[in-house]
């Protein structure tokens, strides 16, 4: 979200809401679920929905799941099988989240050894990685849209197939801007509309 479509929307909603101010945290869905619980952060954007009673989630959106990797590592397989994914090393979301540990349950049946799996919650570390050909990542497609046009990055053909990632905007009911915090989902699904494929955002 923080590398595709946050920074247009908060450049619109400050031109339309000018007496609002931000404080932004980039963090894991789970750290950002927790701080919302806690009360600590007004509204997340995470992969949600979260379930607790005092919560409202907003379904915003999802992004394609691809594997991709630089031209030379790419291009050692024409298809790339599951077996051939899960023994090279995975570049992708940090350990807790939900598609991590989605990959781990589908990969760990095809090692032949041990899985290996550098993780972060720096989408930027990860495409760094993959850029100088340290491993083959996965993630979502919107987020490495230039590298795969520009061909420093290339979509692998392949079995393994991970699907899309659902993101909603969640926010405490009954405190004292929740009201303000629902229009602002409210706005974010209209900002997202005319940017989405069956569900699917796009650059």
């Amino acid at each position: 979200i923080a590398t595709t479509w946050l920074p247009d929307f908060l450049g619109g909603l400050g031109k339309a809401r000018p007496g609002l101010s931000f404080d932004l945290t980039v963090d894991s869905t789970d750290n950002l679920r927790n701080a919302l619980v806690a009360r600590e952060i007004d509204i997340a954007f995470l992969m949600g929905p979260v379930a607790e009673v005092s919560v409202t989630n907003q379904d915003l959106c999802g992004f394609e799941m691809i594997c991709a990797a630089a031209p030379a590592l790419g291009s050692r397989h024409r298809y790339w099988r599951l077996e051939d994914i899960a023994n090279q090393r995975l570049l992708t979301f940090s350990l807790s989240t939900k598609p991590s540990r989605l990959m781990r349950e589908m990969l760990l049946p095809h090692t032949r050894g041990r899985l290996d799996m550098t993780t972060s919650s720096s989408l930027g570390a990860l495409i760094r990685l993959a850029l100088s050909g340290f491993g083959v990542c996965a993630m979502p497609k919107a987020v490495i849209a230039s590298e795969l046009a520009t061909g420093q990055l290339v979509e692998l053909k392949t079995d393994f197939m991970l699907p899309p990632i659902h993101f909603t905007a969640s926010h405490v009911s009954g405190s004292p801007i929740s009201g303000l915090m629902a229009e602002i989902s409210t706005d974010l699904r209209g900002f997202l509309d005319g940017r989405l494929r069956q569900g699917i955002f796009e650059i």
